[in-house]
C-alpha cells in the first residue's frame, strides 16, 4: 500500500497483540474482529481452547473460503467467455 507503517493493538481470543502494518486502521480492526469471531466460533463448536490450534483452524478456514470464492469467480468468467463465444 506504500503508506507509512503504523502500530495497532488488536484483541484476538482474549489476548492483546501489537501489530505493525501499512494498511488502514479500519481494515486492520475489521480483519482482527473477523479472526477473533472465527476463533471464538471454532472454539465453541470444537471445545478447543489451544490458541495455536485455533489459529491454524482459522487460517485453514479463511484459505478454503478464499479458494472457494476464487473458484466461483473463475467459473463465472468461464461462463461469460463461453456466452460471448457462442454469440460471435
Amino acid at each position: 500500500m506504500n503508506s507509512p507503517l503504523r502500530k495497532y493493538k488488536v484483541s484476538l481470543f482474549g489476548e492483546v497483540y501489537d501489530l505493525v502494518s501499512d494498511e488502514s486502521e479500519g481494515l486492520i480492526l475489521n480483519s482482527a474482529s473477523m479472526v477473533d469471531s472465527l476463533m471464538k466460533n471454532i472454539a465453541q463448536q470444537s471445545r478447543c481452547t489451544d490458541t495455536k490450534r485455533l489459529a491454524l483452524l482459522v487460517a485453514l478456514h479463511l484459505a478454503q473460503q478464499q479458494l472457494s470464492d476464487q473458484s466461483k469467480l473463475l467459473s463465472l468468467i468461464d461462463d461469460e467467455l463461453k456466452l460471448e463465444s457462442s454469440l460471435s
